[in-house]
């Protein structure tokens, strides 16, 4: 090459190549989607109530990270055919063992500890070695992931720190941590025989030691609530503090409607991305929803798990009648048909109660639902081969097994002592409320 054709060729210095980039997002893209699922099959059986309301926003969280990984992989030439496959064999055999965990400390050590620190790790590393012109559209989306990891990282270590049992989760942390060295991390770098050997000694551990995890016959609860049979009271609600209360307690209920697609997600390992983008946004969403009732009864003075109680029936329902995910998903779509009609209407109540925040909780509540039933709808279908009335037929299955169910504990429990304690409590609300007027 001649003097001249250096001086216009420009001085490079060496970047990622396109080819390079698509396959080390890849590669993040395994790891997102994959640890967003196992935190949704997992959901059904966490049993720190805490956790089991924020683990639905790490998972929408996570999805939203995945899917601008996938988005950005697209445009990088690569096969659309090879996004969503061909991913590393040992990789993936690591993250599908991630939810053979037992209990709340460990799916924290693995999930928390080992893979999302080592994830946010080489997100930081991606971003110190990206070209800033070639590569801008991926560090336009990526320099919030590092921060977003760390504030889940340290809210779920700080509920660990103050609410979990201590209990010591080195073998399983370690056991994550060396398979995950033994086959180069989520990068893959390359690796020592000895490395190789601990990832394989790590698997033997892992499968001799935890079984395989499957859809549980009952729902995780919190050990610190008292145990109830139903959550919803059989009572019907009839004056305004009455219907407040029981909307608040709905609210509360709606954490089987964030492990159902939560357990969807995990067992349905084989469909299109778009239904894993909008599962959990449907756990998310509901958590929120839960969230709503939690707030207004802790605002009225009530002690979750104590003075209302937080069980599942609707899993329970199911479960006990040999039901799976899609009998839960079927069973939540069934609900939510007639959401929006009811949220209307239940909107304009409060107003006319002057409860203007549970007004505001049920506007936004409605807004949801409406998404859900196109979710709902879009997804079953897609379960049932486009059967609309088989669809149906198991949607009506369903709710026969929950009003069964419910029909059956009521014959037999009373709501006690959570019915006394709810009146208790209404009282004082009115009385503080009469003395303010």
């Amino acid at each position: 090459m001649s003097a001249s054709h250096m001086l216009f060729a420009g001085k490079h210095q060496h970047t990622r190549t396109v080819e390079e980039v698509s396959a080390l997002l890849k590669r993040f893209y395994l790891v997102e989607k994959e640890i967003m699922r196992t935190l949704g099959g997992y959901l059904i059986s966490v049993t720190n109530w805490e956790l089991n309301k924020d683990l639905p926003h790490h998972m929408w969280q996570d999805s939203l990270r995945a899917d601008a990984l996938r988005t950005r992989i697209m445009e990088l030439r690569y096969p659309r055919r090879d996004v969503d496959g061909n991913h590393d064999p040992k990789l993936s055999r690591l993250l599908s063992l991630l939810i053979r965990c037992q209990g709340d400390n460990e799916l924290l050590a693995g999930v928390y500890d080992v893979l999302k620190q080592e994830l946010m790790q080489q997100y930081q590393i991606y971003l110190q070695q990206a070209d800033p012109l070639s590569d801008a559209p991926t560090i336009a989306f990526m320099w919030r992931f590092p921060e977003q990891i760390q504030c889940q990282i340290d809210h779920v270590s700080e509920i660990r720190d103050t609410l979990l049992p201590k209990e010591d989760v080195t073998e399983w942390r370690n056991a994550i941590r060396s398979y995950l060295q033994g086959i180069g991390g989520i990068v893959g770098n390359g690796v020592t025989g000895e490395e190789s050997m601990a990832a394989e000694a790590a698997d033997a551990w892992i499968i001799a030691n935890r079984q395989p995890y499957k859809m549980p016959a009952k729902a995780a609860r919190d050990p610190r609530f008292v145990p109830a049979p139903c959550s919803i009271p059989p009572k019907r609600a009839e004056s305004p503090i009455e219907i407040q209360v029981l909307q608040a307690i709905y609210h509360l209920t709606e954490i089987w409607a964030a492990e159902a697609p939560g357990l969807a997600i995990w067992t349905w390992g084989d469909m299109p991305w778009e239904f894993y983008l909008d599962l959990s946004r449907w756990a998310y969403d509901e958590s929120r929803h839960v969230k709503m009732g939690e707030l207004r009864l802790i605002e009225w003075g009530f002690e979750i798990g104590i003075d209302v109680p937080v069980y599942e029936e609707t899993y329970a329902s199911q479960a006990t009648n040999g039901g799976n995910e899609l009998d839960l998903m079927a069973l939540l779509h069934r609900f939510e048909i007639d959401g929006p009609a009811n949220r209307e209407k239940a909107k304009h109540e409060f107003e006319e109660f002057g409860d203007l925040q549970t007004a505001h909780h049920i506007d936004y509540d409605w807004a949801d639902e409406a998404v859900h039933l196109k979710y709902g709808h879009k997804w079953l279908m897609h379960r049932f081969d486009n059967d609309y009335e088989k669809m149906q037929e198991v949607m009506e299955k369903t709710l026969a097994w929950y009003n069964q169910y419910v029909e059956n504990i009521n014959k037999v429990w009373d709501y006690e002592p959570f019915l006394s304690r709810i009146a208790a409590k209404m009282k004082r609300i009115e009385n503080d409320y009469n003395e303010q007027q």
